[in-house]
């Protein structure tokens, strides 16, 4: 009988191996790359160009600059604008389903400082 569990699971993973392996000869990237959304600003821009913050199993946030912890992450463009509209909001707390402390706000505050005085500095 062809419907049984097995044979129906060994198809699906020769037509994802078959296609998977289609794609690698394309060329084409085989993840797609998702824009993260600002929470401040509500803009999509690229991983790269935000910052995370992200809250650990025990409720602890912080700043993951790496953008690799473990958790619930939130993003957030590196412009004073967005992170005071997200601070007036309270949008960093919304998103990480815990509340997140002025400390956090005011780190975050301080790396966009250091970000644009870089940024004068290059140009």
């Amino acid at each position: 009988m062809p419907w049984n569990r097995r044979e129906c699971r060994r198809s699906t993973i020769f037509s994802r191996t078959s296609s998977t392996t289609a794609a690698l000869n394309r060329g084409t990237p085989m993840m797609r790359r998702r824009p993260r959304t600002c929470v401040g600003c509500r803009q999509e821009s690229p991983k790269r160009e935000m910052l995370r913050i992200a809250r650990n199993a025990a409720g602890d946030v912080s700043v993951d600059p790496s953008g690799r912890l473990p958790g619930r992450g939130a993003y957030v463009c590196l412009k004073e604008e967005c992170i005071l509209s997200a601070r007036k909001r309270d949008a960093l707390s919304k998103a990480l389903r815990v509340k997140v402390d002025a400390g956090v706000y005011d780190t975050l505050l301080e790396m966009a400082a250091g970000a644009e005085s870089k940024g004068e500095k290059e140009q």
